[in-house]
Protein backbone atom coordinates (compact mmCIF):
# COMPACT_ATOMS: atom_id res chain seq x y z
CA UNK A 1 0.00 0.00 0.00
CA UNK A 2 0.99 3.29 -1.25
CA UNK A 3 2.15 5.61 1.81
CA UNK A 4 1.96 9.49 1.35
CA UNK A 5 5.21 10.60 -0.84
CA UNK A 6 5.53 13.56 0.61
CA UNK A 7 5.56 13.14 4.18
CA UNK A 8 7.51 10.42 3.87
CA UNK A 9 9.57 12.92 1.19
CA UNK A 10 9.92 14.96 4.05
CA UNK A 11 10.55 12.28 6.97
CA UNK A 12 13.63 11.17 5.29
CA UNK A 13 14.99 14.34 3.79
CA UNK A 14 15.03 15.20 7.61
CA UNK A 15 16.45 12.44 9.17
CA UNK A 16 19.59 12.47 6.67
CA UNK A 17 20.53 16.36 8.01
CA UNK A 18 22.67 18.09 10.27
CA UNK A 19 24.74 15.75 11.48
CA UNK A 20 27.61 16.87 8.97
CA UNK A 21 27.22 20.79 10.91
CA UNK A 22 27.50 19.76 14.37
CA UNK A 23 30.48 20.81 15.96
CA UNK A 24 32.55 18.66 18.51
CA UNK A 25 31.22 19.24 21.75
CA UNK A 26 33.76 17.82 25.06
CA UNK A 27 33.41 14.44 26.91
CA UNK A 28 29.92 14.43 28.88
CA UNK A 29 27.06 15.14 28.22
CA UNK A 30 26.23 17.97 25.69
CA UNK A 31 23.34 20.02 24.97
CA UNK A 32 20.65 17.67 22.80
CA UNK A 33 18.46 19.52 19.98
CA UNK A 34 15.28 17.86 19.08
CA UNK A 35 13.61 19.43 15.69
CA UNK A 36 13.89 19.19 11.71
CA UNK A 37 15.34 22.16 9.78
CA UNK A 38 12.42 22.79 7.98
CA UNK A 39 11.12 23.99 11.38
CA UNK A 40 11.35 28.02 12.03
CA UNK A 41 11.61 27.75 15.29
CA UNK A 42 14.16 25.26 15.45
CA UNK A 43 16.27 26.47 12.52
CA UNK A 44 16.40 29.64 15.52
CA UNK A 45 17.82 27.92 18.14
CA UNK A 46 20.02 25.87 15.60
CA UNK A 47 21.59 28.84 14.19
CA UNK A 48 22.07 30.79 17.89
CA UNK A 49 24.00 27.57 18.96
CA UNK A 50 25.83 27.84 15.65
CA UNK A 51 26.38 31.22 15.49
CA UNK A 52 28.04 30.97 19.36
CA UNK A 53 29.86 27.68 18.60
CA UNK A 54 28.11 26.10 21.11
CA UNK A 55 28.16 22.30 21.39
CA UNK A 56 25.16 20.21 20.36
CA UNK A 57 23.81 16.89 19.08
CA UNK A 58 21.09 17.17 16.90
CA UNK A 59 18.27 14.39 16.76
CA UNK A 60 16.29 14.35 14.27
CA UNK A 61 12.61 14.35 15.39
CA UNK A 62 9.94 14.99 12.86
CA UNK A 63 6.77 16.71 14.26
CA UNK A 64 3.68 15.32 14.57
CA UNK A 65 5.00 11.82 13.82
CA UNK A 66 3.79 8.84 16.07
CA UNK A 67 6.72 6.50 14.53
CA UNK A 68 10.11 6.12 16.18
CA UNK A 69 12.19 9.66 15.85
CA UNK A 70 8.53 11.23 15.41
CA UNK A 71 7.16 14.05 18.43
CA UNK A 72 4.12 11.89 19.04
CA UNK A 73 6.30 8.71 19.83
CA UNK A 74 5.92 7.30 23.00
CA UNK A 75 9.69 8.01 23.51
CA UNK A 76 9.74 11.22 22.98
CA UNK A 77 6.78 11.96 24.64
CA UNK A 78 8.61 10.75 28.11
CA UNK A 79 10.73 13.75 27.42
CA UNK A 80 8.03 16.26 26.36
CA UNK A 81 4.62 15.17 26.67
CA UNK A 82 3.36 18.20 24.60
CA UNK A 83 5.66 16.35 21.78
CA UNK A 84 6.35 19.61 19.80
CA UNK A 85 10.09 20.99 18.40
CA UNK A 86 11.66 22.20 19.29
CA UNK A 87 12.71 20.75 22.50
CA UNK A 88 16.34 20.81 24.10
CA UNK A 89 17.62 18.25 27.02
CA UNK A 90 20.70 20.30 28.49
CA UNK A 91 22.32 17.64 30.71
CA UNK A 92 18.20 16.90 32.35
CA UNK A 93 17.12 20.27 31.57
CA UNK A 94 14.40 20.07 29.25
CA UNK A 95 12.86 23.18 27.38
CA UNK A 96 9.88 23.20 25.24
CA UNK A 97 9.27 26.67 23.43
CA UNK A 98 11.88 28.28 21.15
CA UNK A 99 11.49 32.23 23.09
CA UNK A 100 12.28 30.25 26.22
CA UNK A 101 14.94 27.91 24.67
CA UNK A 102 17.03 30.73 23.32
CA UNK A 103 16.25 33.14 26.46
CA UNK A 104 17.50 30.41 28.62
CA UNK A 105 20.74 29.30 26.44
CA UNK A 106 21.83 33.30 26.17
CA UNK A 107 21.29 33.63 29.95
CA UNK A 108 23.37 30.08 30.51
CA UNK A 109 26.31 31.04 28.38
CA UNK A 110 26.53 35.42 28.55
CA UNK A 111 25.02 35.61 25.46
CA UNK A 112 24.63 39.47 26.41
CA UNK A 113 24.82 40.60 23.17
CA UNK A 114 21.98 38.68 22.33
CA UNK A 115 19.77 38.92 25.30
CA UNK A 116 21.16 42.06 27.17
CA UNK A 117 21.23 42.05 30.78
CA UNK A 118 20.07 45.88 30.91
CA UNK A 119 16.34 45.63 32.35
CA UNK A 120 14.53 48.19 29.97
CA UNK A 121 16.47 45.88 26.90
CA UNK A 122 15.69 42.99 27.97
CA UNK A 123 11.98 44.27 28.41
CA UNK A 124 12.08 45.22 24.89
CA UNK A 125 12.70 41.42 23.66
CA UNK A 126 10.25 39.73 25.96
CA UNK A 127 7.78 42.11 24.37
CA UNK A 128 8.34 40.53 21.38
CA UNK A 129 9.01 37.33 22.52
CA UNK A 130 5.63 37.51 24.91
CA UNK A 131 3.82 38.28 21.18
CA UNK A 132 5.53 35.95 18.72
CA UNK A 133 3.21 33.25 18.69
CA UNK A 134 -0.09 35.64 17.83
CA UNK A 135 1.69 38.02 15.18
CA UNK A 136 5.34 36.68 13.27
CA UNK A 137 4.21 33.14 13.91
CA UNK A 138 0.99 33.67 11.74
CA UNK A 139 2.86 33.72 8.47
CA UNK A 140 4.10 30.25 8.98
CA UNK A 141 0.29 28.74 9.82
CA UNK A 142 -1.27 30.75 7.49
CA UNK A 143 1.21 30.70 4.15
CA UNK A 144 3.54 27.67 4.81
CA UNK A 145 1.97 25.01 6.99
CA UNK A 146 -0.72 24.05 4.26
CA UNK A 147 1.50 23.52 2.12
CA UNK A 148 4.35 21.71 4.28
CA UNK A 149 1.42 19.20 6.24
CA UNK A 150 -1.30 18.55 3.36
CA UNK A 151 -2.77 15.38 5.51
CA UNK A 152 -3.75 18.00 8.79
CA UNK A 153 -5.92 19.57 6.26
CA UNK A 154 -5.36 23.02 7.57
CA UNK A 155 -7.65 26.07 6.21
CA UNK A 156 -6.52 27.15 2.79
CA UNK A 157 -4.49 30.54 1.35
CA UNK A 158 -7.65 32.61 1.40
CA UNK A 159 -8.13 36.77 0.88
CA UNK A 160 -8.54 36.39 4.82
CA UNK A 161 -5.60 34.95 5.86
CA UNK A 162 -3.78 37.15 3.41
CA UNK A 163 -4.87 40.15 5.03
CA UNK A 164 -4.00 38.80 8.60
CA UNK A 165 -0.65 38.28 6.96
CA UNK A 166 -0.28 41.52 5.86
CA UNK A 167 -1.17 43.39 8.91
CA UNK A 168 1.91 41.72 10.43
CA UNK A 169 4.10 42.57 7.75
CA UNK A 170 3.13 46.12 8.09
CA UNK A 171 3.95 45.91 11.80
CA UNK A 172 7.24 44.65 11.61
CA UNK A 173 7.66 47.39 8.89
CA UNK A 174 6.71 50.42 10.67
CA UNK A 175 9.33 49.02 13.55
CA UNK A 176 12.10 48.63 11.31
CA UNK A 177 11.38 51.76 9.88
CA UNK A 178 12.40 53.69 13.04
CA UNK A 179 15.59 50.94 14.11
CA UNK A 180 17.66 48.60 12.39
CA UNK A 181 16.54 45.80 14.19
CA UNK A 182 13.15 44.69 15.94
CA UNK A 183 14.00 45.58 19.21
CA UNK A 184 16.96 48.59 19.17
CA UNK A 185 20.39 48.96 17.24
CA UNK A 186 21.42 45.54 17.27
CA UNK A 187 20.34 42.09 16.78
CA UNK A 188 18.78 40.11 19.55
CA UNK A 189 17.52 36.74 20.18
CA UNK A 190 13.47 38.35 19.00
CA UNK A 191 15.40 39.04 15.85
CA UNK A 192 16.65 35.31 15.72
CA UNK A 193 13.40 34.28 16.88
CA UNK A 194 11.25 36.23 14.11
CA UNK A 195 13.81 35.59 10.95
CA UNK A 196 13.27 32.36 10.17
CA UNK A 197 9.40 33.16 9.85
CA UNK A 198 9.88 35.87 7.57
CA UNK A 199 12.69 35.10 5.15
CA UNK A 200 11.51 31.50 4.48
CA UNK A 201 8.84 33.62 2.34
CA UNK A 202 11.52 35.12 -0.16
CA UNK A 203 11.58 33.85 -3.63
CA UNK A 204 14.65 32.46 -2.78
CA UNK A 205 13.32 30.00 -0.78
CA UNK A 206 8.95 29.32 -0.77
CA UNK A 207 8.49 32.15 -2.77
CA UNK A 208 5.24 32.95 -1.23
CA UNK A 209 5.23 37.05 -0.37
CA UNK A 210 6.14 40.14 -2.71
CA UNK A 211 8.45 41.94 -0.75
CA UNK A 212 8.65 44.48 -2.76
CA UNK A 213 6.67 47.45 -0.75
CA UNK A 214 8.45 46.30 2.49
CA UNK A 215 12.04 48.27 1.97
CA UNK A 216 12.84 47.83 5.70
CA UNK A 217 11.86 44.74 6.29
CA UNK A 218 13.88 44.06 3.34
CA UNK A 219 16.93 45.56 4.74
CA UNK A 220 16.33 44.03 7.96
CA UNK A 221 16.49 40.70 6.41
CA UNK A 222 19.65 41.48 4.67
CA UNK A 223 21.40 42.03 7.52
CA UNK A 224 20.02 39.32 9.61
CA UNK A 225 21.66 36.97 6.31
CA UNK A 226 25.09 38.94 6.92
CA UNK A 227 25.16 37.45 10.59
CA UNK A 228 27.85 34.59 11.62
CA UNK A 229 26.50 30.92 10.42
CA UNK A 230 23.48 32.20 8.73
CA UNK A 231 24.10 30.40 5.38
CA UNK A 232 25.27 27.34 7.61
CA UNK A 233 21.78 27.36 9.52
CA UNK A 234 20.13 27.82 6.45
CA UNK A 235 21.72 25.31 4.42
CA UNK A 236 19.74 22.21 4.57
CA UNK A 237 16.36 24.82 3.66
CA UNK A 238 18.02 25.34 0.55
CA UNK A 239 18.59 21.64 -0.07
CA UNK A 240 14.61 20.98 0.70
CA UNK A 241 13.36 23.55 -1.55
CA UNK A 242 13.09 20.82 -4.60
CA UNK A 243 10.58 18.62 -2.20
CA UNK A 244 8.58 22.16 -1.40
CA UNK A 245 8.47 23.05 -5.12
CA UNK A 246 7.01 19.74 -5.60
CA UNK A 247 4.27 20.01 -2.50
CA UNK A 248 3.56 23.74 -3.53
CA UNK A 249 2.88 22.95 -6.88
CA UNK A 250 0.36 19.75 -6.06
CA UNK A 251 -1.35 22.28 -3.26
CA UNK A 252 -2.01 25.00 -5.79
CA UNK A 253 -3.52 22.55 -8.28
CA UNK A 254 -6.34 21.48 -5.59
CA UNK A 255 -7.27 24.65 -4.95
Amino acid sequence: RRVHGDILSVYFFSSSLLFSTQPPYAHGMPLVLYGVPVSQPFRSVLWACMMKGLAYEFKMTLPGSNKLGGSQHADFLKLNPLGTVPTIDDNGVVLTESAAILAYLSEKNGWSDLFPADVVARARINEYLHRHHTTTRLLSSRLVAPILLPTKKLPNRTDQSDAQCQGVLAQLERTLSKQPFLCGDEPTIADMLAYPEVSQLLPKYFDLWDFSGLPALTRWMEAMASLPKHDEAHADLVKFLPIFKRMKEKYESKL
